[in-house]
């Protein structure tokens, strides 16, 4: 017999292999190849669970599955799902793993349901502690020095923190913040940071935010705006391998089998960019996809915030000094964070290099005339400007792309770019409507992470519109006319434009002060926020992703790929949620509002504001069913002011016949008398008794007054039955009474001349069930 230490390893070694081989199709001829000892291993590995020899550790990506309590190490994110290294017995929905509170040596799962009154457990071993309220995430902080180590923590939808492990579990109190903050929706997983701030997403108006969480003051602050390809619902987050990961769950269904995925989003921590890194399939089934499946990932990496200037900040240049200053929006201070000492240096950019997004610059530039362009990496709180020696003509404002980090230049209607190497390169005239052609620019860019190019222009004082340029086919489209307050853009030109957490911030110089303007794009209100006192502003700069700005898109509801994704929605009279697939096409960045009217069907508000990403093919909204009959195709009507053309959508209503939760469509056994459905003729909806009510719907397909049910070949007794004649006995996922395990024969239930099965013991007289 080998020791234990060297069985351990081989157990390790061959959990590889399993991977490889048996979680697709095992190569018999290998496992002929092991001696005794390592199949006895691999039978361990593949009949028991091994969770404290392979599970647990700070360097990995941990996903867990609710449907079956499985817990996956998803670190390498290529989309194979390997083998569970642990499985939560109770438990299953929220997941953390860290050090152990008690025992900082150790690395625990910690795992719970979402429900009030959920058990915790800590490695299948329960706690003496439950949920207070629900909760929809766990996350741990991963310290192992200072306060709070191990500590497991969750915040709820209504913006609690609590303090799960060690226990008791105990509400630490509200968390308060800003008006998105307190306005918005909470994800309610997070991550942590190396000094035990916890980050949450907070999704406003279709705006997407990471907030930080300062668990001893309980208060959020925004840290930085998302963008891209995001999740609709964040049901796990986590930080790992210098990214920040989300997961979101979803059904693919074939036929009647439906599998459940898992769709996993990957986040640049420095852009708040998001991209679909990969997708898994978790599981197949035949039955509905239920709220069982409930998602979390859980890791014990940290996430390090730079000390350097960051994209969710705004900054201005003084372009004869050469001098860049982070501005502090909520009392208009001003900050130094770099210099080049030059003049006429007055345009600014910041965003990531073009060979590495992680890592920001800011790039300055001459006005007007060809100059030299410069550029300082952002390694620290102060960044020195140094010369590339590349050369750049006449820009009049630039700023960076955060999906590329290519820097655009504009000087009226001829655009220009920099690329991080070379001299800059002339892209030609930006041509639009009437009103673009004959406007004054505002000579500054902000863009968004689809590429798309915003800018202000101005006809007179009485109609200045914001621009959306695209500069593949140098077309600007306007997306607002500005409304409020604004300053006198015609006669005295504005000095710079940047994009920030909601809103656009221009300004222009008043003297030896700058004015600053927002304008919030998606309702085009413009307003005065106040004057940077002392500084010459000749440019604004930062790396936020334009988002709350009108979406474009044409509707494209023909092509058959819209409708209910992953619920079944069913006409019990009982209010249901389910997620509307609304098919698109030429989509534009941005936010659309959407209304639905018709068949009982409406949105969580009215009307629902939903981000839309460059290209989709698709949106998704949530959709509430009010459970109305009667069963069959519903007309659901779309509409959006941001949309071309009309959306007309049929949506599929089912019924639970038996009323045992699973709707008839996935049900194998309709009126649960234990025969399936198939064997009763549901292919051809065969009616034996001629009473209109097909077999697999009638609890007396013969009408010979004795039920289905007792004259099938399972020996049911009447005394299991309910008073309608069907099985008084739990189903499986598939529908069928358990009491059958899997379904029984038809036996006699087809044929008329036979009610004998009413006469043997348990039974009274036949029970005529149909009048």
């Amino acid at each position: 017999m080998e020791n234990s230490t060297k069985a351990v390893a081989k157990l390790v070694l061959l959990k590889t292999f399993y991977s490889n081989y048996l979680n697709r199709m095992i190569d018999y001829k290998m496992l002929l190849r092991l001696n005794f000892s390592q199949r006895l291993a691999l039978l361990m590995l593949l009949f028991f669970n091994v969770n404290t020899l392979l599970a647990q550790n700070c360097s990995s990506l941990y996903l867990i599955n609710a449907q079956d309590g499985k817990v996956y190490d998803i670190s390498s994110l290529n989309g194979n799902l390997p083998l569970p290294v642990y499985t939560a017995n109770s438990g299953r929905s929220n997941l953390a793993v860290g050090p152990n509170p008690t025992n900082l040596s150790q690395t625990v799962f910690t795992h719970s349901d979402i429900s009030p009154g959920s058990i915790v457990y800590k490695n299948n071993n329960a706690l003496n502690t439950t949920l207070p309220e629900r909760l929809g995430g766990f996350t741990a902080n991963p310290a192992t020095i200072g306060a709070n180590q191990g500590y497991v923590y969750g915040v709820t939808s209504d913006r609690k923190l609590i303090k799960v492990c060690p226990s008791p579990t105990q509400i630490l109190g509200t968390i308060t913040g800003d008006t998105t903050w307190s306005n918005g929706s909470v994800s309610n997983d997070a991550f942590f940071d190396n000094v035990g701030r916890m980050y949450v997403v907070v999704t406003n108006n279709g705006n997407k935010f990471l907030y930080r969480i300062d668990i001893g003051s309980l208060k959020a602050i925004n840290f930085l705006g998302l963008s891209g390809s995001l999740p609709n619902n964040f049901q796990g987050l986590a930080f790992f391998n210098d990214k920040i990961y989300a997961i979101q769950g979803y059904s693919t269904t074939y036929s009647s089998l439906s599998y459940s995925n898992a769709r996993v989003y990957e986040i640049n921590a420095n852009t708040g960019v998001g991209i679909v890194k990969t997708s898994y399939r978790l599981n197949t089934y035949i039955g509905p996809y239920t709220n069982l499946d409930n998602l979390d990932l859980a890791s014990c990496q940290f996430f390090t915030p730079t000390t350097a200037p960051t994209c969710n900040e705004l900054f201005g240049i003084v372009g004869s000094t050469q001098t860049v200053y982070k501005i502090n929006l909520s009392n208009l201070s001003a900050t130094q964070v770099a210099d080049g000492n030059q003049t006429n240096q007055g345009n600014l950019a910041f965003g990531p290099t073009p060979n590495n997004l992680n890592v920001n610059q800011f790039v300055s530039s001459t006005n007007y005339i060809f100059g030299n362009v410069y550029s300082g990496v952002t390694s620290s709180s102060f960044t020195n400007l140094n010369n590339t020696g590349n050369t750049w003509g006449k820009p009049v404002g630039i700023g960076t792309d955060p999906s590329s980090g290519i820097v655009y230049g504009i000087s009226e209607q001829n655009l220009t770019k920099w690329t991080g190497t070379g001299d800059g390169i002339s892209m030609g005239i930006i041509q639009g409507d009437s009103n673009w052609n004959k406007a004054k620019t505002l000579n500054d860019i902000a863009v968004d992470n689809g590429g798309n190019l915003y800018s202000i222009a101005t006809v007179d004082n009485d109609n200045i519109y914001l621009y959306r340029i695209n500069p593949s086919t140098l077309l600007a489209t306007p997306v607002a006319k500005l409304t409020g307050t604004y300053p006198d853009l015609k006669t005295t030109n504005g000095n710079g434009l940047a994009y920030l957490g909601e809103y656009f911030y221009y300004s222009r110089i008043n003297g030896s002060n700058t004015d600053i303007w927002k304008l919030d794009a998606f309702t085009s209100v413009s307003s005065y926020v106040g004057s940077v006192s002392g500084l010459i502003l000749g440019d604004l700069a930062s790396c936020a992703t334009v988002t709350n700005v009108p979406s474009g898109f044409s509707f494209n509801c023909g092509s058959n790929t819209g409708g209910i994704q992953g619920s079944i929605l069913v006409a019990n009279g009982m209010t249901q949620s389910a997620d509307l697939r609304i098919p698109i096409s030429s989509a534009v960045n941005g936010l659309a509002s959407i209304t639905i009217t018709g068949g009982g069907f409406s949105t969580p508000t009215i009307p629902y504001v939903a981000f839309i990403e460059q290209n989709a093919t698709y949106i998704d909204i949530p959709i509430v069913f009010d459970g109305s009959n009667p069963s069959g195709n519903r007309t659901i009507t779309i509409s959006s002011p941001q949309a071309t053309g009309s959306c007309t959508l049929s949506v599929f209503v089912d019924k639970d016949t038996d009323k045992d939760g699973v709707p008839d469509s996935v049900d194998l056994d309709d009126d649960n008398d234990g025969i399936l459905d198939t064997s009763e003729g549901i292919a051809t909806n065969l009616n034996s008794d001629t009473d209109s009510i097909p077999n697999h719907l009638d609890l007396d397909s013969d009408g010979d007054g004795c039920f289905d049910a007792l004259e099938g070949s399972g020996n049911i007794l009447e005394s299991q039955l309910n008073p309608d004649g069907s099985i008084n006995s739990p189903v499986d996922t598939n529908g069928v009474p358990t009491l059958v395990s899997g379904g029984q024969g038809i036996g006699e239930s087809q044929n008329s001349s036979n009610s004998e099965a009413c006469c043997k013991a348990g039974s009274t007289q036949p029970n005529l069930i149909k009048n």
